[in-house]
């Protein structure tokens, strides 16, 4: 386990485990845990001018004031996004071809990149079309990963990202609507965003129903046997009148 905080200044202090580079400090030894972990925070090699920081199974990933993003830490299945998939890396690697990040989020194998155009592209693991593309496989790891992001299908218009279990995603639309993709627990998989269900908005000085500015998506994926996640529209812990539908939102 590896903890990481962003700093105001932009540095990335990190802290824990270490046998993969997790620290990004460019060393897999530290000084404590018999040379495995460091028990103080120690600073991330070269980040100066990071703006979020999220974190994998063995990895992080940063976004930077550029819109660029980069990893750090364990690299089996493409999780960097420089067209490797083997190894690791003690320092931030630059994932390819992104320069307009506006939000990033790890999943255990691999991460998303909300980008300025409205787009998302994925890379890692394809595990239950985690990457949205359409497939389930890819052109590295023997076909079962993609080293380089690709874009997920049909998405133009996302605002927000969300993750859920590590083999799923989920965007929030300009349009309130919600599209997942990705692993479905108890249901079927699906390999591209299903067609979006979009909660009603509320009525002039109305009330009831809940602002589309406190929706946030969420990849909440086990839905017990449908092949659509469904869930309920909230205002904080209290449900609204106005309930949506087939998409999940706090």
């Amino acid at each position: 386990m590896t903890n990481c905080a962003l700093l105001a200044t932009g540095a990335i202090d990190c802290w824990g485990n270490n046998s993969d580079g997790e620290l990004g400090s460019g060393s897999t030894t530290a000084p404590d845990c018999g040379g495995t972990c460091s028990t103080t925070p120690v600073q991330v090699s070269g980040s100066t001018n990071a703006t979020e920081i999220t974190a994998g199974e063995n990895g992080e990933c940063a976004r930077l004031a550029t819109g660029h993003v980069e990893c750090w830490g364990s690299n089996t299945v493409g999780e960097f996004g420089d067209g490797a998939a083997s190894g690791s890396s003690d320092v931030p690697v630059p994932v390819v071809g992104i320069t307009d990040a506006i939000e990033v989020s790890a999943t255990a194998f691999g991460a998303r990149a909300l980008l300025s155009t409205g787009h998302v592209e994925c890379w890692g693991d394809n595990a239950a079309g985690a990457l949205g593309d359409g497939t389930t496989t890819g052109p590295d790891c023997g076909g079962n990963c993609s080293a380089t992001p690709v874009q997920v299908a049909g998405i133009t218009n996302a605002v927000e990202i969300a993750v859920g279990n590590g083999a799923d995603g989920c965007a929030r639309l300009s349009t309130g609507g919600i599209a997942c993709w990705g692993s479905n627990e108890a249901a079927n998989s699906e390999t591209r965003p299903p067609p979006i269900a979009t909660c009603r908005s509320p009525s002039p000085g109305s009330h009831s129903s809940c602002p589309s500015a406190t929706r946030k998506a969420t990849a909440a994926a086990n839905t017990g046997g449908s092949d659509a996640p469904s869930a309920s529209c909230h205002r904080g812990h209290t449900p609204c009148s106005d309930p949506c539908s087939s998409v999940h939102l706090v």
